[in-house]
């Protein structure tokens, strides 16, 4: 008898009570406890059906297939008695005690799935379409907040566990009466903002009095549970604006929490979505939902920025957004758009700088150090035009090493070869010699140290981000940090020799002064340009900018986590990269190159 054979015997056996031996059952599903229920020995091809268990009314049903197994258990028509009580009562009480019923049937951890869900989405609506038809001022959200709190609250629960075929139904309710409730603090402007949350929704009247950023938290408390997904709302020229946040889409290919906006502004509203793991190599695509809210559209939608971990998209009017995520089989790199021509030209720039001070190192026969000062100025040029690149392309996940590698490699490459200019000043005026340094002594510190980093960081360093947890932060410093000590330690006791009188001849004769004064500032420039381009990379591990119409943007960023996002968002968003990146770091090549 093979496995499979096995298996099937064992399936078709049960424990006879009065022999306590187990019997083959031919033709027959086994009497079994499942979900509460005793289901009894049932022929193939039929449905057992019996009583839900527990409190619950209605039958619940479990067919026994063609080969004699048992199939799930079908609990649709179970029925809890707070939903079961609220079939009677749609006609009989008032929309804020059909709300009371709901609110506390919802309020549980209990899933709310079949006939439960059929009733609490009835309710809901004849709660809502009930307030609507009311004039603006007998509407209960002016009587008690209370009203709008538990209506919000049932509504996100009950969101969070529709299907997808009635979801965007239920969205178009809650929609609208948001909007009712954003055009009734407009025309009264003397409410006061406020906020609901639970783990399924954020429910918000705001007055932007303090920040352009929505959620802010100078007008109420945050009560949004631990783990609510991060999305931030920039809206500029408003001063009132309703959003809400739905923390679980269950709409059809909806990928991040869907975002409902109304301000009294002309200006696009801005939202930035987090991405996860399912979407962060999915290309995003931004959407909202048309006005008669039963599809969406791309219309006046626009993906201005991107990374692997967030999505920044702009909308020209208010209503309600998200994100879909298309797949991308077979990408393993996304390239940034930038409009702005400042960077390359600039980049050009000093690449031709470079390329004179190369020809110039070569063609001067009197030069010292000529091996090393090509070597420095080819892994500079490295270097810098890795990071130009770097923060213009995203590269699959998967790539993280191979790109780790390469940025610790030409991170590390220019200081190694620092020292080694350094040490070559000291032993001129140790020796007295202009005698050129050796040349394994420059590869093994030019070429074979900064290849022994790289591949240290290869294998110790699989995540993209540059973050002081990661291995990748520690890789890259480290070596440029002990470099830096050594290239310290060289010069500045070069510099104290050099005072001494008895050195005054060589001094003079190899302009060792000068020299060092050089090598002071290529230290100090390369320390800045270190800690700016650390600092960047640690906010912009992957950032990706949008080709985007010229705007300025005056967002005050008052909370650290968006600011560990995008910030300064003003320039990604408005300008590209390159105003914000690429720029600095060509002046700081061309600077070089002049040196």
């Amino acid at each position: 008898m093979g496995p499979q054979d096995m298996t099937y015997a064992v399936i078709l056996q049960v424990l006879d009570p009065k022999s306590l031996r187990c019997r083959l059952l031919h033709g027959q599903c086994p009497s079994q406890i499942e979900y509460g229920v005793q289901w009894p020995t049932t022929s193939k091809g039929a449905t057992a059906r019996q009583s839900c268990p527990g409190t619950q009314t209605g039958l619940a049903t479990r067919t026994c297939d063609g080969m004699g197994r048992w199939l799930g258990v079908n609990t649709f028509n179970c029925t809890r008695p707070e939903y079961g009580i609220m079939v009677s009562k749609y006609d009989v009480l008032t929309s804020g005690e059909l709300l009371v019923m709901l609110y506390n049937a919802t309020r549980g951890s209990e899933p709310i799935d079949g006939r439960n869900l059929d009733i609490a989405r009835t309710a809901l609506h004849r709660i809502l379409d009930t307030e609507l038809r009311l004039d603006q001022f007998e509407r209960n959200h002016l009587k008690d907040l209370w009203f709008t709190e538990s209506l919000a609250l049932a509504a996100g629960k009950l969101a969070a566990h529709e299907s997808p075929e009635g979801y965007l139904a239920t969205v178009k309710k809650l929609t609208d009466y948001g909007e009712a409730v954003f055009n009734v603090h407009q025309q009264m402007p003397y409410l006061q903002p406020f906020q609901f949350s639970s783990d399924h929704i954020v429910f918000s009247m705001d007055v932007l009095d303090f920040s352009n950023t929505l959620p802010k938290y100078n007008n109420f408390i945050d009560h949004r549970p631990e783990g609510f997904p991060m999305v931030f709302i920039h809206v500029k020229n408003a001063t009132r604006v309703f959003y809400s946040i739905l923390a679980h889409p269950r709409c059809t290919h909806c990928e991040t929490p869907l975002v409902t906006v109304y301000a009294n502004s002309s200006e696009p509203i801005r939202v930035e979505f987090e991405l996860d793991e399912r979407t962060g190599w999915r290309y995003p695509e931004c959407v909202h939902l048309d006005a008669q809210h039963t599809s969406w559209s791309t219309h006046h939608a626009q993906l201005v920025a991107l990374n692997l971990t967030h999505a920044v998209c702009e909308f020209e009017s208010s209503g309600v957004f998200t994100v879909f995520a298309k797949s991308e089989t077979g990408t393993f790199m996304r390239i940034s758009h930038s409009a702005s021509l400042a960077a390359p030209v600039m980049a050009v720039a000093a690449l031709l700088f470079c390329l004179i001070a190369m020809v110039l190192t070569l063609s001067r026969r009197s030069t010292t150090a000529r091996l090393v000062r090509v070597g420095f100025i080819i892994t500079f040029v490295l270097n810098a035009t890795n990071l130009y690149f770097l923060n213009r392309a995203a590269v699959n996940q998967t790539f993280c090493p191979v790109r780790n590698a390469v940025l610790s490699f030409c991170s590390c490459a220019p200081f190694a070869w620092l020292f080694l200019y350094s040490l070559h000043l000291y032993r001129m005026l140790s020796e007295g010699s202009t005698k050129s340094s050796s040349l394994s002594l420059c590869l093994l510190l030019g070429v074979v140290l900064p290849g022994l980093v790289s591949c240290g960081t290869f294998v110790v360093a699989t995540q993209c981000s540059i973050d002081p947890e990661y291995w990748l932060f520690w890789m890259i410093f480290l070596p440029i940090g002990l470099m830096l000590l050594l290239s310290f330690y060289a010069s500045a006791t070069a510099l104290l020799v050099s005072l001494n009188k008895q050195f005054d001849v060589v001094v003079v004769k190899f302009h060792l002064r000068r020299a060092l004064g050089q090598l002071f500032i290529l230290v100090v420039l390369a320390d800045t340009a270190a800690y700016r381009d650390g600092c960047y990379l640690a906010t912009f591990p992957h950032i990706l900018s949008f080709e985007d119409r010229d705007r300025t943007d005056s967002r005050e960023k008052e909370n650290p986590v968006a600011n560990a996002i995008l910030s300064p968002a003003d320039k990604i968003l408005s300008d590209g990269l390159g105003h914000v990146y690429g720029e600095d770091l060509w002046r700081l090549l061309i600077a070089f190159s002049v040196l």
